[in-house]
């Protein structure tokens, strides 16, 4: 059983910068270097994706992370945000791994063997299709507005659940017409092919947006993964 973690990049203007990011615009990348180097986990590959143009130190920022683990690149235009970078590494990749992981650069793994958890709640079921934080019961104002999906970018789903997508659409279809209805777009289509596993229900989840900090599930519970914006200064 093999699996591959995909990490979107963009180097370019966002439509939100960590307060770090807007001083130091390769932030997110040395945070990624750093807490997947830290944690524990036994992933078969890292998939780098960067939308857009490649900063000059990039190969040497991603060095430490690349001598102990297989990590590859792939370089494409910023199509489709995060969700075009994910459908390229599931295109290029589909076939070599039996689960993917998609994280976008400014959120962090901090949880020892993540990958494994992932993997073992989408195992629980054999009609399992996604595992992620489920907008229905952590932003019930956004599960009204769009249905059900992803709360935030980051997911995990098997090899024949991705093929059964990509059957029926031609690829992991991306949306370009703007940043949350591509969120939504592709997230949703795993809701019709099976259950769909709500990491809020074992983790703590906290998003910082234009409205401010969101919680969702018990803060008394560990994070599984988190947003930059939310490291403290010895992190």
């Amino acid at each position: 059983m093999k699996t591959n973690l995909v990490v979107v990049f963009y180097f370019g203007k966002k439509r939100r910068f960590n307060v770090m990011e807007a001083i130091d615009p390769l932030f997110c990348l040395r945070k990624q270097v750093k807490f997947l180097l830290r944690y524990k986990h036994k992933l078969d590959q890292i998939t780098f994706v960067v939308n857009g143009e490649t900063p000059e130190l990039y190969e040497r920022l991603i060095e430490p992370l690349k001598s102990k683990y297989s990590l590859k690149t792939l370089h494409r235009e910023n199509v489709g945000v995060s969700y075009g970078g994910y459908s390229a590494a599931v295109e290029k990749y589909i076939n070599d791994f039996d689960f993917f992981i998609f994280l976008e650069d400014d959120w962090v793994f901090c949880h020892d063997n993540f990958d494994s958890i992932l993997v073992d709640s989408f195992q629980k079921s054999e009609d399992t299709s996604m595992v992620c934080a489920v907008s229905s019961t952590s932003d019930p104002c956004s599960h009204e507005i769009y249905g059900d999906h992803a709360t935030v970018s980051i997911y995990c789903s098997s090899k024949e659940k991705l093929k059964e997508i990509i059957s029926k659409h031609g690829l992991l279809p991306y949306s370009l017409n703007g940043y949350g209805f591509g969120q939504v777009y592709q997230t949703s289509l795993f809701f019709k092919i099976g259950s769909v596993i709500d990491i809020t229900d074992d983790f703590f989840v906290r998003f910082l947006d234009k409205r401010g900090e969101q919680c969702w599930g018990d803060k008394n519970k560990e994070e599984l993964v988190k947003q930059l914006d939310f490291l403290n200064e010895a992190e």
